[in-house]
């Protein structure tokens, strides 16, 4: 049996370096800190207090008011997205409409979800 050889180092993953520290700096470490500051008090201490005190009435109405403004705002967006797509597919709007149309959209979700609620961070 032959002995094994030693395989090369690849250094292709160096170029996935720059997306890990953004992802590492601007994602996990504010989450990190959330998490843990969700189970502290204002001395540092361990406790279950913050967690508890979601469940206070003004809290749960809160997150009640925004879950139906989200459900609403995401009704209407997809109501105005199913005509728009309608027309940019099935309808007869200039060609330039379409690419553009979809550049658009390319660009629109990139400052959705995930990058515009740590924004706010």
């Amino acid at each position: 049996m032959a002995a094994p050889t030693r395989a090369k180092m690849s250094f292709a993953w160096l170029g996935v370096t720059p997306f890990l520290l953004f992802a590492l700096m601007f994602l996990i470490l504010p989450t990190s800190y959330l998490v843990v500051a969700a189970f502290q008090d204002g001395d540092g201490n361990f406790t279950f207090a913050n967690i508890l005190a979601l469940s206070q009435p003004s809290i749960v109405a809160a997150y009640r008011i925004s879950i139906a403004i989200s459900g609403a705002s995401a009704l209407i967006g997809a109501t105005a997205g199913v005509f728009l797509a309608y027309a940019a597919v099935g309808g007869r709007l200039p060609p330039w409409i379409r690419p553009t149309l979809t550049t658009f959209s390319g660009v629109a979700s990139n400052f959705a979800g995930i990058p515009l609620a740590f924004a706010f961070l």
